[in-house]
């Protein structure tokens, strides 16, 4: 812009002075045509800056969006005990299956022991800790199994409590379940569904 400028104040003195002749009109107005080139080069090269910049501030956008998008996919909370679990309960000795299926902090599920008792399951889980109330197919509800789930070694360990008395059998116990991988999925972090 400053050679345009210059150029043009130096035709305007030479129209001025009334000295200009032809040969020094064309130089004039050739320095002014180069400055005038340069000038749009300049522009054009601006410009090209510019739709670049704009174009790696959307796409940087894009990718922040996504960021947060995955992030919070990941801040999901996985959950630890939808699944199939090997059963065991003692004083009893009893070795069955639990399958599970949590919706929020509800637990649904149901249990069979391979004697071929078996039930359904209700309760909770929050804080690591999971309470279930047991409903036999026979007895209806008559145990509270409390236990601590380590989602990392797959297992939970806990005690039950008798809520019927008169059964004849021990009013309480411990029981235990570790999880079964679902097959192919060795090393994977998914899940079986029930």
């Amino acid at each position: 812009q400053n050679e345009i400028d210059a150029a043009l104040a130096a035709l305007d003195q030479e129209i001025d002075g009334r000295t200009v002749s032809v040969e020094r009109f064309e130089n004039l107005e050739g320095e002014y045509t180069t400055a005038r080139e340069r000038w749009t080069a300049v522009e054009g090269e601006a410009r090209a800056i510019r739709r670049r910049l704009y174009d790696r501030l959307r796409r940087t956008a894009l990718l922040s969006a996504r960021i947060d998008q995955l992030r919070g996919t990941q801040a999901v909370q996985v959950d630890p005990v939808s699944g199939t679990w090997n059963l065991s309960l003692s004083p009893q000795r009893q070795e069955g299956k639990l399958v599970l299926r949590m919706s929020g902090t509800l637990v649904t599920g149901t249990y069979e022991i391979k004697d071929g008792e078996g039930g359904s399951l209700r309760g909770t889980y929050a804080g690591g800790k999971l309470r279930l109330e047991r409903i036999d197919a026979r007895r209806g509800f008559d145990s509270v199994w409390e236990g601590e789930l380590d989602p990392a070694r797959r297992r939970i360990d806990g005690t039950w409590t008798a809520t019927e008395l008169s059964s004849g059998g021990p009013a309480r116990g411990s029981w235990t379940a570790e999880k079964i991988e679902p097959r192919g999925a060795v090393g994977s972090i998914s899940e079986e569904t029930p």
